[in-house]
């Protein structure tokens, strides 16, 4: 029976869960938006399809060494992009944005969950491979305002 790294207490829960390729796990911190995919490789927490901790009932401590060193690819998450476009277009009254631009907020959103690209880093000159000039410069507007 293990015992807890905090308090010591023998009221470790192992929580264990297996998904097909629903999983989300977002980090904004370290730039990682894995929304219905597979879990990124996390040790001690994540990754593929399993979800796999430890938690302490006495004292709610997730067991394991922390912090804990998370590799993200080097680029722009398409994620967040579809995150911060989401969120204009829920604000549409208040946005900045002019209805034009809102309009290709939405072609930009449909390219990217169309092509399941969601889970994807660019670079920026990347972005000219999948985008036209006018979207990519939204893309740098709608990141900057984060």
């Amino acid at each position: 029976m293990n015992t807890c790294d905090k308090c010591g207490s023998n009221r470790v829960a192992e929580i264990f869960a297996h998904s097909k390729d629903l999983s989300s796990f977002v980090c904004p911190a370290d730039g990682i938006y894995a929304e219905d995919t597979y879990f990124p490789e996390v040790k001690g927490i994540c990754g593929g399809d399993d979800l796999d901790i430890s938690l302490c009932l006495e004292c709610g401590k997730v067991q394991g060494t922390f912090p804990i060193k998370i590799d993200v690819p080097d680029g722009i998450p398409l994620a967040r992009i579809i995150i911060r476009i989401e969120q204009e277009l829920e604000w549409d009254e208040e946005s900045e944005f002019s209805q034009d631009d809102l309009e290709i907020l939405h072609t930009i959103r449909r390219i990217i969950l169309g092509s399941n690209m969601y889970n994807d880093f660019l670079e920026e000159d990347e972005l000219e491979d999948h985008f036209e000039v006018d979207e990519i410069e939204l893309i740098k507007l709608v990141l900057e305002k984060e």
